[in-house]
């Protein structure tokens, strides 16, 4: 195969089409999957247990909550520089040859959470690359444009291009074209 990384995320696409899911989701689904095969081939695999939504989705075939994280107990006092050693350690084998993730070891991040619970934990957060594409949580279409809004009301101009019909009625003005000539104008709201 000439380029397995991009055969994937042709798939990953066809996959998110079919399902009528997000592309992103799917592929940082792909991705964590890639991670927890990476941790079950090395020396922490039985220092990590499997929860959460992850853990469902992986018993049923599908989750009852859509997830964009990997739940993890470790074992062993929970020190932030050891893990951010630990996953960076992860990221360093290059598997593209295999699965065609780019784990990148130096996007390794680690805070600590819910210092006030009987149970504290550290969020590790890493960048992942898919055929030279960053594999992360983007915004929605309504999140991103309602970005553009405030820009607009802020004085700025905002040019879009789409066929897409749903998100071009978020402008307040649209110009049709058709093979480069001018359909119509569209009224400013």
């Amino acid at each position: 195969m000439k380029n397995l990384a991009h055969s994937i995320a042709k798939r990953l696409l066809n996959v998110s089409k079919k399902d009528g899911a997000d592309n992103t989701l799917v592929s940082m689904r792909y991705a964590a999957e890639r991670l927890l095969y990476r941790i079950g081939q090395s020396e922490y695999a039985k220092k990590f247990i499997l929860k959460g939504a992850t853990l469902f989705l992986a018993w049923h075939g599908h989750s009852y909550r859509t997830t964009k994280d990997v739940d993890l107990l470790g074992f062993g006092k929970p020190d932030t520089e050891h893990l951010i050693a630990i996953f960076r350690e992860l990221c360093l084998p290059d598997t593209s040859t295999i699965d065609g993730i780019v784990f990148l070891p130096e996007s390794v991040r680690a805070r600590t959470i819910q210092e006030q619970q009987d149970y504290p934990g550290i969020r590790i957060n890493l960048r992942a690359m898919l055929a030279q594409v960053r594999i992360d949580d983007s915004k929605s279409g309504h999140e991103i444009m309602e970005i553009f809004s405030q820009l607009w009301k802020g004085g700025r101009t905002i040019l879009m291009v789409t066929h897409d019909p749903a998100i071009a009625a978020f402008s307040k003005s649209t110009i049709r074209l058709l093979d480069g000539a001018v359909q119509d104008n569209g009224a400013v709201h």
